[in-house]
């Protein structure tokens, strides 16, 4: 099925490698280890490089014979006799240039970078050293000793808190040093609704084992902490922080400013591991408000009052959960990345994705809602950048909203495969001044109803899909099936793996489906192997032996 691996190749080749941010090295003190021949130009924290090599799409043609010299080169898709089926799939030149020199595959902020071509390899950008070198020492367990800390720079620096212990400042504090501090889980600073309480500038930080809570800023973002660096937060907490709006007056009148990101605003590289963000509040984006570049990997980001996640350039999220915000889960342009994490809860969709690429794999989106459609996920196109999305091996279920409560597509480009959507879908072109919209559709159940809107709507179908209970989604293939009155579908719940799933009972008709060698992934959304016996079940869930 080479036709169903054309579908994929952009998930597999192209933009999945980008798991990590930030392109910053360690702690040695006498800098980072310099990388080998790597992409040039302005880099991170990884000392001396080679030059850069040439990009591999020069001298590339696209199909419509021009040079593919900016964008990004993917594999021909072709059907099983060869023949071009490039229409429904991706071209060979992707106008999309932003993966290029982006971070991947990231260890803290010690990160290769894509190539341009979906590779990622070494980065030998220069860079200013590393933060400093060495044990670290032990200071006071006051906002005194934090400070100190942060002059000496380096560490890890630990703190005399003898248990745990929350430190009360009177005005923020600003790390304008590379430094590591450690609170080793015990130390919560805490702005006393006051003031900001943290201020990264443009340094390389990381904060192991904080709470940070009690900060309000007022016509302002980041009441928890500004980041305008290379801030790090591991094994902590952004808790309770508030950030307000005020009325702002010029010569076109009066407008609200500020109020964005309560618990963080980051317009620089940002990356959480096992950390929380919760119970903040703000305007928008009550957890964090992204300017530049964002990585969870273990975190959560839930409860917060403006919503969870907004913004950025790039948003990568691994085994994660984006929850019960007030306002949309995740909402940002340019690339976003969902991998093994639930997005759920959220009262304004839960991925709202505008002009650039939504990747999400082995993931769940549910119980979200939306006044407006696409309860789950709401994808917007633009007339100067195609935007794309790609659902693979993932769950869709339980959401809400007044069109599309699992999915809506707003003159994009939506690719499903082997996913579960237990919801409807809604696509739509606009007016004849709005770019098409289109949908791409392999070994997918739908449980729901498919509606279009606007005559620039294509669907397609690559085989293997089961809709029910009716005949909507343009499953027109041989080996599709539409009208079936009950997939068999169990209650979405944990059947192992790091997200809740639909598994498939006994008799459903999407077990057993795909001829192995039409399978086109390995695993289901939890990990299990496919196939299960002898052939592949449509869907996310694979039935075992």
């Amino acid at each position: 099925m080479r036709y169903l691996f054309g579908f994929v190749c952009v998930c597999a080749m192209g933009v999945m490698p980008l798991v990590g941010c930030g392109e910053t090295g360690g702690s040695a003190g006498s800098g980072g280890m310099g990388g080998g021949a790597g992409s040039a130009g302005a880099g991170g924290m990884n000392g001396g490089g080679g030059v850069g090599p040439t990009d591999p799409c020069d001298d590339i043609e696209c199909n419509d014979g021009s040079a593919c010299t900016t964008h990004t080169c993917e594999a021909d898709c072709t059907d099983e006799d060869g023949d071009s089926v490039d229409d429904v799939c991706l071209p060979i030149c992707v106008y999309t240039d932003w993966p290029k020199d982006f971070p991947c595959d990231c260890v803290g902020f010690d990160c290769d970078v894509c190539d341009g071509s979906g590779s990622c390899v070494e980065d030998g950008s220069g860079g200013t050293g590393g933060s400093g070198g060495g044990m670290g020492d032990v200071f006071p367990c006051t906002a005194q000793g934090i400070r100190s800390a942060i002059v000496q720079g380096g560490g890890p620096h630990t703190f005399d808190c003898n248990g745990p212990k929350t430190v009360t400042t009177q005005a923020e504090i600003i790390v304008n040093n590379n430094v590591i501090l450690d609170g080793e889980g015990n130390l919560t600073v805490d702005g006393d609704e006051d003031h900001r309480v943290f201020s990264v500038r443009d340094v390389t930080a990381e904060l192991r084992g904080f709470t940070v809570s009690g900060g309000k800023v007022v016509g302002d973002g980041g009441a928890g902490i500004l980041n305008a660096g290379e801030l790090m937060l591991v094994n902590s907490a952004v808790l309770g922080n508030v950030a307000e709006d005020e009325e702002a007056c010029g010569d076109f009148g009066c407008f609200p400013v500020g109020g964005d990101g309560a618990g963080v605003y980051s317009h620089g590289h940002l990356v959480l591991v096992n950390s929380t963000v919760s119970g903040n509040m703000g305007t928008v984006a009550g957890g964090i408000a992204n300017g530049g570049t964002l990585t969870l990997t273990d975190s959560t980001v839930s409860g917060n009052t403006g919503g969870g996640i907004e913004g950025g350039v790039w948003v990568a999220l691994t085994n994660s959960t984006v929850s019960d915000n007030v306002g949309s889960g995740i909402s940002a342009n340019g690339i976003v990345q969902v991998m093994d994490s639930t997005v759920s809860g959220n009262t304004a969709g839960g991925i709202v994705g505008g002009e650039g690429m939504l990747i999400v794999t082995n993931s769940t989106v549910s119980g979200n809602t939306a006044t407006e459609a696409g309860g789950g996920i709401r994808i917007h196109g633009g007339s100067e950048t195609e935007t794309q999305a790609f659902v693979v091996n993932s769950t869709v279920s339980g959401n809400a909203a007044s069109n599309g409560s699992g999915i809506a597509c707003f003159s994009a480009t939506l690719m499903l495969l082997n996913s579960t959507v237990s919801d409807s879908i809604y696509v739509t072109s606009g007016d004849a001044t709005d770019p098409p919209a289109s949908i791409v559709t392999a070994a997918t159940l739908v449980e729901g109803e498919c509606t279009q809107e606007g005559s620039q709507v294509t669907w397609t179908s690559n085989g293997y899909n089961i809709e029910s209970p009716g005949d909507s989604c343009g499953f027109d293939q041989n080996t599709d099936k539409p009208d079936v009155p009950d997939p068999m579908l169990e209650a979405l719940q944990n059947n192992g793996g790091p997200t809740e799933t639909h598994s498939l009972l006994p008799g459903s008709d999407a077990i057993n489906r795909i001829p192995e060698a039409a399978c086109e992934l390995e695993e289901d959304q939890r990990g299990e192997p496919r196939p299960g016996g002898t052939m592949c079940d449509v869907g996310a869930f694979e039935v075992q032996p």
